[in-house]
């Protein structure tokens, strides 16, 4: 199978089960934006020299990673994206705006999540959806943040942390629960 374009023979790649669309491409280059079967977004980019089709963005996991994670190895969820004339990848994930810096490392240009302030003070963070909370024997107020899939505690007038998840909604038994949504 191969894609209809004015260079012949370019392989359908096998990396993903669907294509959103392809990328606006500043720099003359080949981009989709597809998702695996599992929905998570990726962008991949042809190598007419190869002829196949390299992950520029994403694991095909849908989540959330910190600036300075590898740009392939990021858990996102990739609305759209663009590519300049220089090369450098722009994208969307999750209400952020984000880049692929020239060492191949997602860094935020804009936005902050739903969440935010791990690690910070509770009173500059930010819960997303949070339906059940309690004091537990430290008095730490614990909750759940249910839209996000975490469990975060903070001490009043102190710092705020996560306790458990990851940003996904799903169970995994017997994985730590900070691996886990």
């Amino acid at each position: 199978n191969t894609i209809s374009s004015p260079t012949p023979s370019i392989p359908i790649p096998t990396s993903l089960s669907t294509f959103t669309s392809t990328v606006s491409a500043h720099n003359g280059g080949l981009y989709l934006l597809g998702s695996e079967s599992t929905g998570a977004k990726k962008v991949i980019k042809f190598n007419p020299s190869t002829n196949t089709w390299t992950t520029v963005l994403g694991t095909g996991t849908s989540g959330y990673c910190v600036d300075g994670t590898d740009a392939a190895s990021c858990t996102v969820k990739v609305m759209d994206a663009f590519v300049t004339s220089d090369n450098r990848v722009y994208f969307t994930d999750n209400g952020l705006i984000r880049t692929i810096d020239a060492d191949n490392k997602v860094q935020t240009l804009y936005g902050q999540r739903r969440i935010f302030g791990d690690g910070g003070l509770a009173t500059s963070s930010r819960i997303n959806n949070s339906k059940y909370f309690d004091l537990n024997s430290t008095g730490d107020i614990v909750f759940a943040d249910n839209d996000e899939g975490i469990v975060r505690k903070f001490t009043p007038g102190g710092n705020i942390s996560l306790v458990a998840g990851n940003g996904t909604t799903t169970t995994t038994s017997g994985v730590a629960a900070l691996s886990t949504g």
